[in-house]
Parts: structure tokens; sequence; C-alpha cells
């Protein structure tokens, strides 16, 4: 064998490993909000099992996500299994942002006479076409800092932690490397003088969350025209 015809051997099991790859996930997806709750370790999932991902909860629960992709207009799942301890119960698993192959989910757990508590992990399906490829990751968020505002509060206080919402929570690519950010923009009240905070931490295995105050570019007010 020739070395041209080796590296054309090559080149054509990477194209079909790209084709097959795009068959089976559509470029673009529409994906439900809650997540679909499968029982854990259940073979019957309708998610693929090359998606699958596994880790724990904070609590130590084992968990695992899997995505089942469809071409629009037809929706795709992300289906979560997790195993709870007695007395707490899965409350849902919501979508709150999504970027490329990368999902920020809640997973809301309740324990009997006590509050929700809620874990947010960064699921991505993977690349098998990737070069190298990439496989399907969970990643557990580390806890999020209390604002003044919770901390003065006596009830938001005893739950220690802090939320993100939907309306102020995204996904962003930083830098050259393409790195992967949580952030939120947390708006105050208007009868508040402090600025709006950005608050934000890396995809990462090693995460922290850093807090800074976010620049608002004031609006000009418009002109009234001449009488």
């Amino acid at each position: 064998m020739t070395k041209r015809s080796g590296s054309s051997r090559r080149k054509k099991a990477k194209q079909r490993a790209a084709a097959a790859a795009s068959v089976a996930y559509p470029p673009r997806v529409l994906l439900e909000r809650y997540c679909t709750e499968e029982i854990h370790g259940s073979s019957s999932s309708v998610a693929d099992t090359k998606t699958r991902a596994a880790g724990h909860t904070a609590a130590g629960s084992p968990i695992s996500v899997a995505l089942s992709a469809a071409a629009p207009p037809e929706s795709s799942r992300v289906c979560v299994q997790v195993q709870l301890s007695g007395g707490v119960k899965l409350q849902h698993c919501t979508i709150l942002a999504a970027h490329g192959d990368s999902m920020l989910i809640d997973v809301t757990t309740k324990e009997e006479w006590k509050g929700e508590k809620e874990d947010y992990f960064i699921y991505s399906a993977g690349d098998a076409a990737a070069d190298p490829p990439r496989p399907p990751s969970l990643l557990l968020l580390p806890p999020l800092p209390l604002t003044e505002e919770q901390i003065e509060n006596n009830y938001l206080r005893q739950s220690q932690q802090r939320f993100l919402y939907r309306d102020d929570t995204g996904l962003l690519l930083r830098g050259e490397d393409d790195e992967l950010l949580v952030a939120q923009l947390r708006m105050e009240r208007a009868d508040k003088e402090a600025a709006p905070e950005l608050l934000c931490t890396p995809a990462a295995a090693v995460a922290t969350w850093g807090l800074a105050s976010a620049h608002v570019p004031s609006t000009p007010t418009p002109s009234k025209p001449g009488c």
C-alpha cells in the first residue's frame, strides 16, 4: 500500500463517519424545555446510548443524561435518569440554556420536610465525527454564591442557595479557544442604586463563580421637537 492510498483511505473513512453523523444528528434541533425523566438504569430509553454521560448530584446520587435528537419540525428531548435516596423526590429537570451541543440543565429535587434543592449541570452530547472524537460529558457546577439581598433574608439564608433562571442565564463562548461560560445577568430592583451583577463560571472540571458589576450603557434621552 502506498502512502498516498493509505492517506486517501483515512480521508474517505473520516468523510463516511462525518456523513453518518450528519444523518444521525441534524445540524439544528428544537429542544423541549422539560427533560424526559426515566427510571435509573432503564434499558428502554428513547435516547441514543452513544450520547449518554454519567455523573453525580451534589448529594452523591448517580445521574445520567442522554439526547434523543430529531430533525425539525419534530422536537428533540434530553433524557435524565437519576437514582435518589429514600424520602427525596425529583421535582423537575429543565433546560435553562443551550449553545451548540452543550446544555445547561436544572435538576430540582425535594426532601421531605425540607425545601427544594437545585443542581446545575452542563451536558454535552459529544461529537463522534470530530477529530479527535469528543465523547459526551456531564459536569456538575459548583454552588452559587448568595447575593447580599439573599443573605439579609432569613429564609434564603437557611437555604444557602442562589438560583439560575431561564430569563437571565445563558451559555457564552469566550476567547480564541471558545471557552464555554455559564453567565447570569442579575438586575437590581429599581429602588436600588447598585449596578447590575454579572455572575459567571467556566464550564470546566475545576471552576469557581466570579461576580462583577456589569456595565450597561446609558440610553440617551431623545430630544423633544421644537415648538
